[in-house]
């Protein structure tokens, strides 16, 4: 049991590794950081012969770092946004897939149930034609507005044939 309890272990480090790497909405300001800090260090220690180590971590952190992350917020999502047109086709294609297998298992479910006996022919008929007018979100959401709109005039016209009486 040891054994499973340290792969379990060992996959949330590599969870966390890869959403760490995975990670772009600082990449360039943070390279630019771990840069500074690690010359910093480098010049406190000797290991680099460049001026003081704090002038490195100030012109650093106050010069270098801001500039990187203005670029990258500038000219790194202007790059970004742009996806290629097979990506957007490819895209489209799995939603309107995914459309019709949500669809295709609607419908299998709607005959099971009327197979069953759960459901009478009005009902099996309605259900069917509201399922075929909502195949898309596009088209469920006129639908909504029709009915709401349905639901407002007959509310009228009740109110009016009640004054009338």
């Amino acid at each position: 049991m040891s054994g499973s309890g340290s792969d379990r272990e060992e996959s949330d480090e590599d969870r966390w590794l890869s959403d760490w790497w995975d990670d772009e909405d600082d990449s360039w300001a943070g390279i630019a950081s771990l840069l500074v800090t690690g010359l910093g260090l480098a010049s406190l220690f000797g290991l680099v012969p460049i001026g003081p180590f704090w002038a490195i971590f100030a012109i650093g952190f106050a010069v270098v770092v801001p500039i990187v992350a203005v670029l990258e917020s500038r000219y790194g999502r202007a790059s970004e946004s742009t996806t290629p047109p097979e990506s957007e086709a490819r895209a489209r294609a799995e939603r309107a897939a995914d459309e019709d297998d949500s669809v295709a298992d609607a419908l299998d479910r709607l005959r099971d149930r009327y197979a069953r006996g759960d459901l009478s022919d009005e009902q099996f008929e309605r259900k069917l034609e509201v399922l075929l007018e909502t195949d898309t979100p596009e088209n469920a959401r006129e639908r909504a507005d029709r009915r709401r709109d349905e639901r407002k005039r007959e509310g009228r016209e009740r109110e009016s044939s009640e004054r009338e009486t």
